[in-house]
C-alpha cells in the first residue's frame, strides 16, 4: 500500500480527523508505512522512547506486564487508533506493549519527525496533546470496566471499550471468548455465562471469532446502566 493510500485511510476517523489541515499535511509528509504479522511485537515495554504508530489496517493488541514480565493483554485496537503517545512526548521508555492481533499496516512518526513538526508551528503540540488526551480516556474507560464486580457487566463494558473506542465504531467485534477473559480476567465459563445473557437480552450475537453488537442503542442503554 502507498502511503498516500494509507495516510487517506487513517485521516478519515479518529484523532487525524481532529486536527487541521495543515497539521495532517505536515504528519503525511513525514510518515512512512510499516508492516507487522499476526503475533509481531511493534515494540517492547521497557524500550527506548519511539515514535507514534497509526492503524491503518488490522489490529493491536495492547498489553500491560506483569511483575515477573509476562504481558497480559488490556486492549485491543483498530484503523484509526495511534499510540505510543506517552513515550515520544515524554521521551520516557515505553510502558506498555504492542503486539500485532492481525497482519497490519501503520503508518509510524518518528519522534524526530514530531520535533520537526512543531519546531517549525509550536501550535501543533495541541494536536499531539489532543491525541494523549483520547487515549487517557481509553485507559479510563478500561480502568472503569475492570472495576464492575457483575461478570455479565464486565463484559459488556468491555465490549463497548472494543466497539467504540475505535474511531467510527464498529458493530461486529473481531474478538475470541479466549480474549475476552484476558481482557475482563474472566475464566472462559464466566465468559460465556455472560455473553449468553447478553444474547438473551437480544444485544450481542456471538460467532466464530468475533461478537456482534444486535441493538447499539440498548446496548449502549444497557452499559450507562439505564
Amino acid at each position: 500500500m502507498q502511503k498516500d493510500q494509507a495516510f487517506e485511510r487513517i485521516g478519515r476517523d479518529g484523532w487525524l480527523s481532529m486536527t487541521p489541515p495543515q497539521f495532517q499535511q505536515d504528519v503525511a509528509a513525514r510518515c512512512d508505512v510499516l508492516k507487522f504479522r499476526r503475533g509481531e511485537r511493534v515494540y517492547d515495554a521497557g524500550d527506548d522512547s519511539g515514535g507514534l504508530f497509526g492503524v491503518v489496517e488490522g489490529r493491536l493488541e495492547m498489553h500491560m506486564c506483569t511483575r515477573d514480565g509476562r504481558p497480559t493483554l488490556a486492549h485491543m485496537a483498530g484503523p484509526g487508533f495511534w499510540t505510543g503517545d506517552l513515550a515520544a512526548l515524554t521521551g520516557r521508555r515505553r510502558r506498555i506493549t504492542i503486539i500485532a492481533g492481525s497482519d497490519c499496516t501503520l503508518l509510524r512518526l518518528t519522534r524526530a519527525a514530531m520535533a520537526s513538526i512543531t519546531d517549525a508551528e509550536p501550535v501543533a503540540w495541541r494536536s499531539f496533546a489532543v491525541l494523549s488526551a483520547l487515549n487517557l480516556a481509553v485507559a479510563l474507560d478500561v480502568l472503569e470496566a475492570m472495576r464492575c464486580t457483575d461478570p455479565t457487566d464486565r463484559v459488556a463494558a468491555t465490549l463497548f471499550n472494543l466497539a467504540f473506542s475505535n474511531p467510527g465504531g464498529v458493530s461486529a467485534i473481531p474478538v475470541s471468548q479466549a480474549d475476552l477473559g484476558a481482557l475482563t480476567r474472566l475464566s472462559r465459563s464466566a465468559v460465556n455465562r455472560a455473553i449468553g445473557l447478553l444474547e438473551e437480552r437480544g444485544l450481542v450475537r456471538s460467532a466464530y471469532g468475533k461478537i456482534e453488537i444486535t441493538d447499539a442503542v440498548k446496548f449502549v442503554a444497557f452499559v450507562r446502566g439505564e
